[in-house]
């Protein structure tokens, strides 16, 4: 059975999502409107797009391997020792590239 690390886990999860976030939009997106997946630009009249499962799924899919990989060694004494700061770090990154949704 495949084992994971909880801690690379979380670490890897909160800093791929917050790289896909920042650097375009994910594979897989939602149209709300119509119902539809799609793997790119759909055609036009489908309204428009929900990322977030895209950016879900991506982000989890990165974290898994690498937390796969990385299972046997420790977290960094730092990322251990603050196990919070990663996670924080990725909502103050996605609050500043949202910030024009607030103004």
């Amino acid at each position: 059975m495949l084992r994971f690390s909880g801690g690379w886990f979380t670490t890897a999860f909160c800093a791929s999502y917050m790289a896909l976030f920042a650097h375009g939009g994910p594979v897989l997106q939602y149209y709300p409107l119509s119902g539809r997946w799609s793997f790119g630009p759909p055609a036009g009249g489908s309204g428009p797009a929900m990322q977030w499962y895209g950016l879900m799924l991506e982000a989890g899919l990165i974290a898994m391997a690498v937390s796969a990989l990385l299972r046997d060694r420790p977290l960094p004494r730092y990322l251990a020792d603050r196990p919070w700061a990663v996670p924080l770090t990725a909502m103050a990154a996605c609050f500043y590239l949202l910030r024009g949704f607030f103004t």
